[in-house]
C-alpha cells in the first residue's frame, strides 16, 4: 500500500499591520498565484481559507503495516517551509507602493507611511471554476453590487501617524526565488526576474525607530526596533476601514470591520542585554482612532523591540477566488503548478480596489499563474503571472523533457500577452474583458525554462467562447489542444477532418450560445503553424475535456455530447448512444484523430444517458484508460469487472474505469467505481469543469503505470452520508469522514479487482482538484478540505486546525502518495532445438522483448504483477544452419502468484537452398565484379539494379560478399554493406553495393638550395585543379627564385603553383644579393679648436647607383644613386675608437666629443654597411688641432654689413700675402 505524505495548508488572509502577525497564508504553492511564497504549499490547487488563523501543515501518512517499510522523501517535510517573499515595485504594481507580497486571497502593499491589505473571499468558500470566475468578474465589470457578486473585497490600511514618509526601504535577506509577470502583449511592459526578499526594513519610520518586516513560518511579522534614547511615544498606528478601536480584557487590540474582526494580539515587549532577553511591560493604549504603545519603565541606553502579534477571524478568513487547476512534475521532481489568481493592485478604500491599467474595470479579472518548486520542496524557483486586462484561467499544463513549461486556458483578454509569429495574434472574442457572458478565446502558450520570457503565445479562437481545456505534446514537440466552442468562425484548416461547423452556432455578447462544438487542434513545435485544426460535431452540444498523445501522433480525445449524431466509425463498441434524440441527456466520447487530423481512426460513444468522459491515459500498447462519472444504471461494463452494477438510487453518480483497445472495437474491461449506499446513503463522485454548463471544478482522474494498473482520484459523499467505497484492509483511511471525502483507487491490470483503495479526508468537504502519477511511483494529489480533522502525523508541519468552520473550502492539501513496489512474477520457460541465433521472443505484445542463442531456461526480465495477463510469441525467427522455425506452447494465461516457468519454445531445422544478392547503385563505369566467399563465385555488374550470385547456399551457410575489381572509365569506388552473415531460411536480398566517383588527386614535391628554406617542406597532395601554396625564406644577403614542374607565381615570399593536373615539383634556390658601394666622408666642427670647446665629427655615407653591373635597389628611373645608407658609423683616431653614432636622416652621423685636451688629433670614420650597402671609410684621416686657452681678453666684434666683411678679408689676406714675402 502507499505511503501518503500530505500537505496540509490553510490560506487565511491576515493584516500584517503589526509584528508577529499570525499571517498564515496556506495556499501554498496555488498562493504562488504570485510570487509570494508566502503561501508555501506545494500544488495547492482550488481551495482558501478558513475562518481562523493558522500556518500550513504539513503532514506524513503511513498505514501501520507499510509505515515501516516506505521512506518519507525530502519533498514532504518542506512544501509547508517556503519563506513569505517581498518584491521591491520595478512598475508591477502602483507606483505609490515601495514592496509588497501577496498570497491566497490577500495581497500586502509597503510604504513607508502604512501598510495595506487587501483580503478577497469567494460567497460560497468555494474557488471559483472556470466559468463562475468568468460570470463572477462580468458581474463586476457590469456593476453588479457586492452582495450579488461572488467575491468579496475588503482593505484594511494601517497608517503610521506622522512618521517619516520618506523613510528609505531596504530589501534584506535575498531569496532564491523569482517573480515574471507576463502581462499584456507588449513585451515592453513586463517585468520578469523580479528578486525576492526575506525581509523589508524601513529605517527612521520616527526618529530613531526602525519598522522591519518579514516572514516566520508562513506568519508575516513586523517590528519596531527603537533605537537608544528614542521615544516609543512617537509610534502612532491609524486604521482606515475599521470601524472601532477597542481593547478587550487580555490586552490585545480589536479592530471592528463590516467583514469581522481583526485582533492584534498584546505585543510583546523586550530588550536583549548581554544576549539575554529580558521582557519589558507595557501593551496597547487607545487615543480616539489611534493606537500606539505604552512602555513601562526601561533601560534607554539599550535598544528597544515592539512585537505586536497579528490574528483574525469571519470576513478575513474565507476563501478567495485564486485556483491551481494543474500540476506536473519534471524529470529532476521540480514540482510545477498552474491555475488562475486575482490581478495585482493597490486597495485605498474598504471594500474598494484602484488596479493597475491592465485590469481596465475589472476589479475581479483573474491572471493565470505557473509556479515552479524546486525538487525538495524548499524553494520557489519561479511564479509567473500570465495573462491580460481582462480575465485569464490556466486549465492545463504539460512540461517537456527540458523543463520548459507549456499551458492552455481561456482568456477574455485583447491584450493577452502573444509573441510575433504564432498562428493567432489577434484577439478573436466579441466579449473583450468580460467573463459574465464566457465570451472569450482559448490560448496556449510555452515558456522559458527559468519562466521569465515566452517561447511562444497564441490565441486560438473566433467571435464566440472558446476556452481550452486540453493540452499534450507529442515527441517531435508539436502541441495539441482541445475544446469547446461557440465560435462558427473558430480557425479550421483545409483538410482538416471538419474543417466547418455543421452545428450553426448564434453567439453574441449579449446571447451566447448554449450550444458548443468540440474542437481539436495540431500546432507545430513553435505554434508557427497549424498543422491541422478541426471541429468535431453534428448538432446539439459537445465538449472536448482532455486528451492524450501517442508516439506516432494520433490524438485521443474524451469528453461529453448531447447529440444523438455525434460522428462514431463503423466496427467501433457502442456504435449508438443510449438516450433519444432532442433529448436533455448528454453522454461521453472517446475518439481517436489521425497524425494529419484529416479522418477519425476511430470514434465512439461511452455511456447511455448520463455520463461525461473526463480523463484519458495511454499504455504502451495503444490502448487507452479513460475515467469520468455516470448516473446510468446500465452503463456499458464487462463481465469479470471489478463493478459491474450501478449503486441502488437512480440518481446516484458512480465513477468509472474503462479500458479501450487500440481501435475501440472491444472494451478490455470496463467498471463502475462506486460504494453500495442506499438511497439514504449516496455517493457522489465529482465532475470536471467543463465550459458553460457547470461550475464543478472537480474531476475523476486516471492514470496508468508501466505494469497496465490503472489509478482514480476522485471525491465521494454527499448529503446523504456514508458511500460505503470498498477499501482495501492496507488502506491508511479506512472509513469515511464525513461530508465528501477524497479517495485513490488502483485497479489490477485486468479491472477485475483493487490492489490498493483508500480515503482521504475529514469531517468536511475534501475535494481532489487535480493529479498526476510521476516516475518512480508517486501520485501527487491536490484538492481542498474544510475539515478540522484533516488526518495528520505527528511530524507535520501542522498538525491541528486553529478553529471550526461551517463553510466549504476552506484550506488547501497536496498528498504525495508513495506506492512501494508491488510483488512481482517473472514469465519464463524453455528453449529446445536452437541451433542459431537471434531468436526473439515478445511479451504482451511487445512490451517486453528477449533475444536468445541457445538452448535452455529464460525468463522476461521485468516481473509482472499478481493478475496480470500474459502472452508470449516469437516476434524474430533465429539464423541457423540448417534454417529453422521456432513455436510456442502454453504461451498466454494470468499470473496467479507465482513465476511462469512452464512456457515451452520448440526450434526445428527446415532444409533448403538460397542465392545471395541485392541491389548496385551509383554505378556509372565498367568493369565491376563482385566476390562472394572470397572468389568461390564471381559476377560481373555493368549497371545498376538487383543482383543475385547464380550458385544458392544451404541454409545456415556463412556468406561474405566483396568487390573483386573496381570499376574504371570514370573511376570509381565501390563498397558494400549487409555483405557478410548466414543464411535464414530465405534468399539474402539486402546486400547493398555503392559506388561513386571520386576525383584524381597528385602530390606536389617541393625542395630548397642552400641559404634558404621552403615550406611545408613535406610533399603536398592536392585535388586535381587545385593550386598549393608554399612559403620561400632566403637567408640575409640573399634573395630566391622559384622554379619546377608544377609552375606558378613568387609574390613577396608566397609561392603559388599552377593548377595541378599532375604531379610536379617545386624548387627554391637562393643567390647572393650584390650591395652598393658607399663612400664615407668626414668633417670636424670647429677645426682648430680650443680647449673646452666641444667638437663635432661630422661623417656622410653616400650610395653608388651601380656596383659591378647589377643594380642593388629598385629605385625610380635617375634615382639609382638617390638610396640612403642605413647603420652604425664608428670615429676612431688613429687606432682608438672614440665613439660610434647611428646613421640619421641624408645618411649623416655625428659624434660630439666634449672635450680634449691641447694637440693634433687625426680622426677618421668607418661605416659597418646594412642588408644593401657594403662598409666604407673615411679615405684620409682628418687632423684636427685643438689650441690651449688664450688669457687675452674677448673684444666682441661690431656689427658689420656684407661689403664690410668683404674688405676685411681682402685686406687681410693682403696682410697675409705681405707676411709670406717678407719672411
Amino acid at each position: 500500500m502507499p505511503k501518503i505524505f500530505d500537505h496540509h495548508k490553510k490560506s487565511p488572509r491576515s493584516v500584517l499591520i503589526a509584528g508577529l502577525a499570525a499571517f498564515s497564508v496556506l495556499a501554498g504553492v496555488a498562493s504562488a498565484e504570485s510570487s509570494s511564497p508566502a503561501s508555501t504549499a506545494a500544488m495547492e490547487i482550488g481551495y482558501g481559507s478558513a475562518d481562523a488563523t493558522t500556518t500550513p501543515a504539513s503532514m506524513s501518512i503511513a498505514p501501520p503495516q507499510a509505515a515501516a517499510k516506505a521512506s518519507q522523501p525530502a519533498v514532504s517535510a518542506s512544501y509547508g517551509n517556503l519563506p513569505i517573499a517581498f518584491e521591491l515595485n520595478q512598475g508591477q504594481t502602483d507606483a505609490r507602493v515601495k514592496f509588497f507580497a501577496r498570497g491566497q486571497g490577500y495581497g500586502l502593499y509597503l510604504n513607508a507611511a502604512e501598510a495595506v491589505l487587501d483580503l478577497h473571499r469567494s460567497a460560497d468558500g468555494l474557488v471559483l471554476s472556470p466559468q463562475k470566475a468568468k460570470a463572477h468578474a462580468g458581474a463586476a465589470m457590469a456593476g453588479a453590487s457586492e452582495a450579488q457578486g461572488e467575491s468579496t473585497h475588503a482593505a484594511v490600511r494601517m497608517s503610521l501617524c506622522d512618521a517619516n514618509a520618506a523613510a528609505p526601504a531596504t530589501g534584506l535577506d535575498p531569496q532564491p526565488g523569482v517573480s515574471n509577470y507576463l502581462i499584456g502583449n507588449d513585451p515592453e511592459k513586463w517585468h520578469t526576474r523580479i528578486q525576492h526578499y526575506g525581509k523589508v526594513r524601513y529605517a527612521g519610520v520616527y526618529p530613531g525607530v526602525d519598522l522591519v518586516y518579514y516572514g516566520n513560518q508562513q506568519q508575516l511579522e513586523y517590528d519596531f526596533i527603537v533605537a537608544p534614547g528614542a521615544d516609543p511615544a512617537a509610534i502612532k498606528l491609524d486604521f482606515d476601514g475599521v470601524d472601532k478601536l477597542s481593547i478587550d480584557a487580555e490586552g490585545n487590540l480589536v479592530l471592528a470591520t463590516a467583514g469581522g474582526k481583526v485582533v492584534q494580539h498584546k505585543p510583546v515587549i523586550y530588550q536583549t542585554i548581554e544576549g539575554q532577553r529580558k521582557r519589558i511591560d507595557g501593551g496597547y493604549v487607545v487615543r480616539g482612532n489611534h493606537a500606539a504603545f505604552q512602555v513601562a519603565a526601561y533601560d534607554k541606553s539599550q535598544a528597544l523591540t515592539i512585537d505586536p502579534t497579528l490574528a483574525y477571524s469571519t470576513y478575513l478568513g474565507n476563501a478567495g477566488p485564486n485556483s491551481a487547476y494543474a500540476v506536473a512534475v519534471d524529470s529532476s521532481g521540480a514540482i510545477y503548478i498552474a491555475g488562475s489568481t486575482f490581478s495585482n493592485g493597490y486597495p485605498v478604500t474598504v471594500g474598494a480596489l484602484e488596479p493597475k491599467a491592465n485590469l481596465g474595470k475589472n476589479t475581479v479579472a483573474t491572471d493565470g499563474f505557473i509556479s515552479k518548486l524546486s525538487p525538495d520542496g524548499k524553494s520557489l524557483e519561479y511564479s509567473t503571472y500570465l495573462g491580460g486586462s481582462g480575465s485569464d484561467e490556466i486549465f492545463r499544463m504539460l512540461v517537456d523533457a527540458q523543463g520548459h513549461a507549456y499551458v492552455a486556458g481561456f482568456t477574455a483578454s485583447a491584450d493577452f500577452p502573444t509573441t510575433s509569429g504564432v498562428v493567432q495574434r489577434k484577439y478573436g472574442g466579441n466579449g473583450s474583458n468580460s467573463i459574465s457572458l464566457a465570451i472569450g478565446d482559448g490560448f496556449v502558450a510555452e515558456l522559458a525554462v527559468d519562466g521569465g520570457s515566452l517561447k511562444f503565445s497564441t490565441f486560438l479562437g473566433g467571435s464566440g467562447d472558446d476556452p481550452a481545456f486540453a493540452l499534450a505534446l507529442d515527441p517531435n514537440g508539436n502541441v495539441y489542444v482541445a475544446g469547446e466552442t461557440t465560435s462558427n468562425d473558430f480557425p479550421t484548416t483545409p483538410g482538416a477532418y471538419q474543417p466547418l461547423p455543421v452545428n450553426k452556432l448564434t453567439t453574441s455578447s449579449s446571447s451566447p450560445s448554449s450550444a458548443t462544438n468540440a474542437y481539436v487542434v495540431k500546432l507545430n513545435a513553435d505554434a508557427s503553424q497549424l498543422v491541422y485544426s478541426t471541429f468535431i460535431g453534428i448538432d446539439a452540444t459537445q465538449g472536448a475535456y482532455n486528451l492524450a498523445v501517442d508516439a506516432a501522433g494520433d490524438a485521443y480525445v474524451v469528453g461529453q455530447t448531447s447529440s444523438t449524431h455525434f460522428p462514431v466509425t463503423a466496427g467501433v463498441f457502442q456504435p449508438a448512444a443510449g438516450h433519444p434524440a432532442n433529448s436533455i441527456y448528454s453522454i461521453g466520447f472517446v475518439l481517436k484523430l489521425n497524425p494529419a487530423g484529416s479522418a477519425l481512426a476511430y470514434s465512439t460513444y461511452l455511456g447511455n444517458y448520463s455520463e461525461a468522459v473526463d480523463s484519458i491515459a495511454l499504455d504502451a500498447g495503444g490502448n487507452a484508460y479513460v475515467a469520468g462519472w455516470s448516473q446510468s444504471p446500465n452503463f456499458p461494463t464487462t463481465p469479470g469487472a471489478f463493478q459491474t452494477t450501478h449503486p441502488e438510487w437512480s440518481v446516484n453518480t458512480s465513477a468509472f474505469v474503462s479500458k479501450i483497445n487500440p481501435t475501440a472495437s472491444a472494451l478490455i474491461y470496463s467498471t463502475y467505481v462506486h460504494g453500495v449506499g442506499s438511497a439514504s446513503d449516496s455517493y457522489y463522485a465529482a465532475t470536471g469543469f467543463r465550459g458553460t454548463n457547470t461550475n464543478i471544478a472537480a474531476s475523476n482522474i486516471v492514470s496508468v503505470d508501466a505494469n497496465g494498473n490503472a489509478y482514480l482520484v476522485s471525491s465521494a459523499g454527499g448529503s446523504y452520508g456514508d458511500p460505503k467505497l470498498p477499501v482495501t484492509p492496507d488502506a491508511y483511511q479506512s472509513k469515511y469522514a464525513g461530508s465528501d471525502d477524497a479517495f485513490v483507487v488502483e485497479l489490477n491490470p485486468s479491472g477485475s479487482g483493487l490492489l490498493y483503495a483508500s480515503y482521504l479526508g475529514g469531517s468536511g468537504l475534501d475535494t481532489p482538484f487535480g493529479a498526476v502519477l510521476a516516475p518512480g511511483g508517486s501520485l501527487y494529489i491536490a484538492g481542498g478540505t474544510a475539515s478540522t480533522d484533516f488526518p495528520t502525523t505527528a511530524n507535520a508541519y501542522q498538525t491541528k486546525s486553529p478553529g471550526t468552520v461551517t463553510n466549504y473550502g476552506s484550506w488547501n492539501f497536496v498528498s504525495q502518495l508513495v506506492f512501494p513496489a508491488a510483488v512481482g512474477y517473472t514469465v519464463g520457460g524453455t528453449v529446445s532445438g536452437l541451433t542459431g541465433s537471434g531468436l526473439v521472443l515478445s511479451l504482451n505484445g511487445g512490451s517486453q522483448t528477449l533475444t536468445l542463442n541457445a538452448v535452455g531456461s529464460f525468463a522476461f526480465p521485468t516481473a509482472l504483477v499478481d493478475g496480470s495477463p500474459y502472452a508470449v510469441t516469437v516476434s524474430s525467427q533465429p539464423t541457423a544452419s540448417p534454417a529453422q522455425t521456432c513455436t510456442v506452447s502454453q504461451g498466454s494465461g494470468s499470473i496467479a502468484e507465482a513465476n511462469v516457468t512452464n512456457i515451452a519454445v520448440t526450434c526445428a531445422a527446415i532444409a533448403s537452398n538460397y542465392t545471395i544478392g541485392g541491389t548496385v547503385s551509383g554505378l556509372t563505369g565498367s568493369g565491376l565484379v563482385l566476390s562472394l566467399n572470397n572468389g568461390a563465385q564471381t559476377l560481373p555488374v555493368s549497371a545498376n539494379g538487383s543482383f543475385a550470385f547464380p550458385a544458392a547456399l544451404t541454409n545456415g551457410s556463412a556468406y561474405a560478399v566483396g568487390v573483386a575489381t573496381q570499376p574504371g572509365a570514370p573511376v570509381q569506388s565501390c563498397s558494400v554493406s549487409n555483405g557478410s552473415g548466414t543464411v535464414a531460411g530465405a534468399n539474402v536480398t539486402n546486400v547493398s553495393v555503392v559506388c561513386s566517383t571520386s576525383s584524381p588527386s597528385y602530390v606536389v614535391t617541393p625542395s630548397a638550395g642552400a641559404n634558404g628554406s621552403i615550406s611545408p617542406a613535406a610533399t603536398q597532395t592536392v585535388a586535381s585543379g587545385a593550386t598549393a601554396t608554399f612559403t620561400v625564406t632566403p637567408n640575409n644577403g640573399y634573395r630566391a627564385s622559384v622554379g619546377g614542374s608544377c609552375g606558378g607565381n613568387l609574390s613577396g615570399v608566397t609561392y603559388t603553383t599552377n593548377a595541378v593536373t599532375a604531379d610536379c615539383s617545386v624548387i627554391a634556390s637562393f643567390a647572393p644579393i650584390a650591395l652598393t658601394s658607399t663612400t664615407t666622408t668626414l668633417t670636424a666642427t670647429p677645426n682648430p679648436a680650443q680647449v673646452g670647446q666641444p667638437l663635432t665629427l661630422i661623417a656622410t655615407v653616400t650610395t653608388n647607383a651601380v656596383t659591378n653591373g647589377l643594380v642593388k635597389r629598385a629605385v625610380a628611373a635617375g634615382a639609382a644613386a638617390a638610396a640612403v645608407p642605413t647603420g652604425t658609423v664608428t670615429f676612431k683616431n688613429g687606432s682608438s675608437t672614440v665613439g660610434a653614432a647611428q646613421l640619421a636622416g641624408g645618411g649623416v652621423a655625428t659624434l660630439t666629443i666634449p672635450n680634449l685636451t691641447p694637440g693634433t688629433y687625426s680622426f677618421t670614420a668607418l661605416y659597418s654597411g646594412d642588408a644593401n650597402d657594403s662598409a666604407s671609410a673615411s679615405a684620409v684621416p682628418l687632423s684636427v688641432t685643438v689650441n690651449a686657452s688664450s688669457s687675452a681678453p674677448t673684444i666682441p666684434a661690431p656689427a658689420m654689413t656684407a661689403w664690410g666683411w668683404i674688405a676685411m678679408c681682402l685686406g687681410l689676406a693682403g696682410i697675409g700675402g705681405l707676411r709670406r714675402r717678407r719672411a
